[in-house]
């Protein structure tokens, strides 16, 4: 497992946005919305967005540092995390 919160977050900002340049496009706010609907840590994160955040999904693939895989969202402003959210472990 990661020694810590912060180290998880930035090997998902590091390896776990998509790869491939045309795959590399962060989605729009409704997207988020959408899919984070029902998520009890969306509306403190939402809150948190300020204009020219982008929002990008993550998939951060099973490794022997993760027991499965995790996807979901993560927000960076001017390519800095603000904060993000696990939204599938398996």
């Amino acid at each position: 497992m990661w020694n810590s919160e912060t180290e998880m977050w930035e090997l998902i900002v590091r390896h776990g946005l998509p790869r491939f340049r045309w795959l590399r496009r962060s989605v729009p706010l409704s997207v988020a919305d959408a899919t984070l609907d029902n998520h009890p840590e969306w509306p403190a994160l939402r809150a948190q967005l300020a204009p020219g955040d982008a929002i990008w999904p993550f998939r951060y693939p099973r490794s022997r540092r993760v027991w499965g895989h995790r996807e979901g969202f993560v927000v960076l402003r001017r390519g800095r995390f603000v904060g993000g959210i696990i939204s599938v472990v398996s």
